[in-house]
């Protein structure tokens, strides 16, 4: 197969010609765009908020007063936020086009969703020594990814509703 791409593309260097079988195209590089740079800060930022923000409500609401020493300060709150932010961004989430919104990007999100909280929850149990709060842990792990995913898929839900609904005022200002 890579001796049909060198053949198809016989200029380029390997990495280039199976980026081109991909979709790339050859030499052409994205615009620097403080647009998607404000846009890909603003996600993380909000990302990060629903993580956070899940987790202290779940702190507060005292279902796990095992727990309740290590939730009560804000800096393993703040680690466990970053550190899923940061497998969200790295994981591609924030290179998505989120214009269009149906059942695969919701399956996505929920995936990796998945893998970003898992990854913080496996740090902080590590870094923090959550090891000997096994059931607890897991129950409020399991609560914690259910009402951010669904958090999450609203947010992008909301945006794409926002979005169809600009465009459908839009056309019925032209149209008149």
């Amino acid at each position: 197969m890579l001796k049909d791409i060198g053949q198809k593309f016989p200029d380029q260097g390997i990495s280039l010609r199976i980026g081109r079988l991909f979709g790339r195209s050859a030499g052409m590089r994205r615009p620097f765009s403080v647009r998607k740079i404000l846009r890909t800060i603003v996600l993380t930022a909000l990302d990060f908020a629903v993580i956070t923000l899940t987790l202290l409500g779940l702190a507060a609401s005292g279902r796990w007063p095992e727990l309740s020493p290590l939730l009560a300060h804000f800096a393993p709150i703040a680690f466990f936020g970053a550190v899923a932010s940061a497998i969200l961004y790295l994981g591609g989430l924030y290179r998505r086009s989120w214009r269009f919104f149906g059942f695969w990007h919701a399956l996505y999100l929920v995936f990796i969703f998945s893998c970003a909280l898992s990854a913080s929850w496996l740090s902080s149990y590590f870094l923090f020594g959550l090891a000997g709060n096994g059931i607890a842990l897991t129950q409020l792990a399991v609560d914690h990814w259910l009402i951010s995913s669904a958090l999450a898929l609203a947010l992008r839900a909301t945006r794409r509703a926002m979005r169809e609904n600009h465009a459908a005022g839009t056309a019925a200002r032209i149209a008149r």
